[in-house]
């Protein structure tokens, strides 16, 4: 008895569990037989290829929106720009309705886009080796009709880079969409507010966004007899200029001032010509940096390139200028000697203003020198010359003369009996005057090549005082913009 009280328990507990599944199973069916029911009834005539309206004449009104998600890359040289977008659509399929209550309730479908009609809206100014294909994604269909398809892209569009101002330079690039086929008889193309959605932008470490305003357009091409509806989102961009402040623009500055600061250099150390090549091939090199991350063109000259040729150029007259000012500080007395007026111009009236002092008095006039070194060394040697002959001519004659009637005569001297100690003292007192003479000329030499560094050094603070104001003149003014 009590075995079989047992079996009709266990058969009781299995025909439960089986009724159990047979419900859940039913149940299941049941919802996966409404939306096979639904996919069916919607795809049973239903053709992609087709403008989704029962009237030919109906226009499909398509709601483009677009969220900006980030700025990729901003190609200068190349004038391109690539940006992450999310592409919103909205728009309604006639033939993709149907009503809730037949099928159990369900409101909204997703369904691949590839299996539906979907607009051909393209990029007018894409510059991508390949036009973007969209990503499979679902789109959500409801039960009216309408149809949302969001899609993430990836655009690399052509922008007119206008880097005048560069580094400081705003650009604003137009992304443009529309349809290829269809004109504004059949799709009429609308933006989904005024601006790009920009809640989702991430913030770019080179650019700074200032808004991606959206405007409608109809455009009518040459080709064809009817018009088009465009939709421009142009994108507003700001650079950051802090990187190529301290990485182009900071070297630049104190690579010119080191030019300033070669003229305090002497003249006579013979190191400042170097420093001046060394400056100008570092500019030079830095130029051509700069000319890489530009577009060339020649429309227009980027600000920093106007910047950076403007101190190559001072550095390479500096340069030249300093060649000039050592010819003169090393100039040699014997091959000219300092002017009047250049002396006076710079000891007199541009040497007070310069705060350097001023030359009270010149001890003579160059011309005056050389002419006086002249006649005295043809003075002095013409006497010398004359005694030794008169000294020979007593010897041999027994003459006690001073000289014929048509030479220079010496002073006299009195007639003293022939004696070594005369010989010896007329000996020496000859090159007494001889070693005086050639003292003098000395003299007369150095006096002539202090004028010259003098002149020098007025000429050389002049040249200072031009690159220092046009250095700080042209960074300021490059600063300002």
């Amino acid at each position: 008895m009590a075995t079989v009280n047992q079996m009709l328990h266990t058969y009781t507990m299995w025909a439960f569990l089986l009724l159990m599944i047979g419900g859940t199973a039913t149940s299941t069916q049941a919802n996966i037989s409404a939306q096979q029911r639904l996919m069916g009834d919607l795809m049973q005539y239903y053709n992609r290829i087709l403008r989704p309206v029962f009237n030919a004449s109906t226009v499909t009104t398509l709601v483009y929106g677009l969220a900006l998600m980030q700025v990729i890359d901003v190609d200068e040289k190349n004038l391109r720009i690539s940006l992450s977008v999310w592409l919103r659509q909205e728009w309604t399929d006639e033939f993709l309705r149907w009503n809730p209550a037949d099928y159990d309730g369900i409101e909204v479908i997703r369904w691949p886009a590839s299996l539906i009609w979907t607009p051909d809206i393209v990029l007018y100014n894409n510059v991508n080796d390949d036009f973007p294909e969209p990503v499979p994604t679902n789109a959500l269909i409801h039960y009216d009709g309408s149809i949302n398809w969001n899609v993430p892209m990836i655009f690399k569009c052509y922008c007119n880079i206008i880097s005048l101002d560069y580094p400081f330079d705003n650009q604003k690039c137009d992304i443009v969409f529309g349809s290829w086929t269809y004109d504004i008889k059949e799709i009429d193309l609308h933006g989904k507010g005024d601006s790009a959605d920009l809640s989702v932008y991430l913030e770019s470490g080179e650019w700074i966004l200032n808004g991606a305003p959206v405007r409608r357009e109809v455009k009518h091409f040459n080709c064809c007899d009817v018009s088009y509806v465009r939709l421009i989102m142009t994108v507003d961009i700001t650079r950051k200029p802090m990187y190529f402040l301290l990485n182009m623009l900071l070297p630049n500055v104190i690579i010119a001032f080191i030019t300033v600061w070669g003229f305090f250099l002497p003249p006579g150390s013979g190191e400042r010509t170097s420093l001046f090549i060394t400056t100008f091939l570092s500019l030079i090199v830095f130029q051509q940096l700069v000319v890489n991350s530009i577009p060339p063109t020649s429309d227009h000259t980027p600000l920093i390139s106007r910047y950076l040729t403007l101190l190559t150029l001072m550095v390479g007259l500096s340069c030249c200028l300093t060649i000039i000012v050592l010819h003169l500080y090393h100039h040699s007395a014997h091959v000219r000697p300092v002017p009047d007026w250049l002396f006076n111009l710079t000891q007199y009236y541009l040497s007070p203003c310069l705060c350097m002092g001023r030359q009270n008095k010149r001890s003579k006039s160059n011309n005056d020198v050389k002419s006086s070194v002249d006649s005295q060394s043809y003075r002095t040697n013409r006497k010398i010359c004359w005694r030794k002959r008169s000294y020979n001519i007593r010897r041999e004659e027994n003459y006690s003369g001073p000289g014929s009637d048509n030479e220079e005569r010496v002073d006299e001297q009195p007639k003293l009996p022939k004696s070594p100690a005369k010989e010896k003292l007329d000996a020496i007192l000859e090159c007494i005057e001889y070693l005086c003479s050639i003292q003098s000329t000395k003299q007369k030499k150095n006096e002539s090549l202090k004028d010259w560094v003098l002149v020098t050094s007025v000429i050389d603070r002049i040249i200072l005082i031009i690159v220092i104001l046009l250095l700080a003149t042209s960074t300021v003014a490059f600063l300002s913009r």
